[in-house]
């Protein structure tokens, strides 16, 4: 579970249950933004059994408000409290404050150089740093600036969609079964036949609506129906 009261822990972790355990710890994350380099702070909770970020802000230091707002954020995420807090030793992280917002919650500290001791987040920062999309927002007027500030959010969204396991999939997700497709050429054969039959399908489609959008067809339509006295007032059967 991580540290405390002078007492060492195992090398790796023991999971509990969701909500029996949150790791925090910051990342220094640097964007650019119209050109020039911007470093911040990414601070961040994750639960040890779940493996969910519970929860998460950007400051401009890894200090004790940072720490406040993850907090903050992991309980509104939650609705609910953790057992214990593991954070690492940083004077900032076991103020006065902090132990009172991590409360009734006991808040462990991480032992001290050992990655081990904060394996969840540190694998969480690592898996963040292999898969984000370049941090770069350009543009010399706002509207520029949003379009590229929205880019990196849907990037970011589509990451996260492609790497949930689907039901429909067997529990993989959209990338796994994305890379492991393998077509026999048969599979291939029957797939491009059936394409065939969509483009076909799709001219006939185009044909018959060019055969009702003609002026003398409908022409000659609407005059019928009023021989016949049919109302069609607004053209729709023509």
């Amino acid at each position: 579970l991580g540290f405390s009261a002078g007492l060492p822990c195992y090398d790796t972790f023991r999971e509990l249950f969701p909500g029996a355990q949150w790791i925090g710890d910051g990342k220094t994350v640097v964007i650019e933004w119209q050109g020039q380099p911007m470093a911040f702070n990414f601070e961040a909770l994750i639960d040890v059994s779940s493996n969910a970020i519970v929860g998460s802000e950007v400051t401009d230091t890894e200090d004790e408000a940072a720490v406040l707002a993850a907090l903050s954020h992991a309980r509104f995420t939650t609705g609910g409290e953790p057992l214990c807090v593991t954070l690492d030793r940083k004077p900032s992280n076991h103020t006065a404050e902090v132990i009172s917002a991590v409360a009734p919650a006991e808040l462990l500290a991480s032992i001290k150089a050992r990655p081990t001791a904060k394996a969840p987040i540190e694998g969480c920062f690592g898996l963040f740093s292999q898969t984000a999309p370049p941090l770069v927002v350009n543009g010399a007027t706002p509207r520029e600036q949003a379009r590229s500030a929205l880019k990196l959010y849907i990037l970011g969204w589509s990451w996260a969609r492609n790497r949930r396991p689907r039901r429909r999939l067997g529990g993989r997700t959209p990338i796994d079964a994305y890379q492991a497709s393998r077509p026999t050429d048969q599979q291939v054969a029957e797939a491009k036949a059936w394409i065939a039959e969509l483009k076909r399908r799709e001219e006939m489609s185009r044909l018959t609506l060019e055969a009702k959008a003609d002026p003398v067809r409908r022409q000659l339509l609407e005059a019928a129906f009023q021989d016949l006295c049919i109302a069609d007032s607004d053209n729709h059967l023509a």
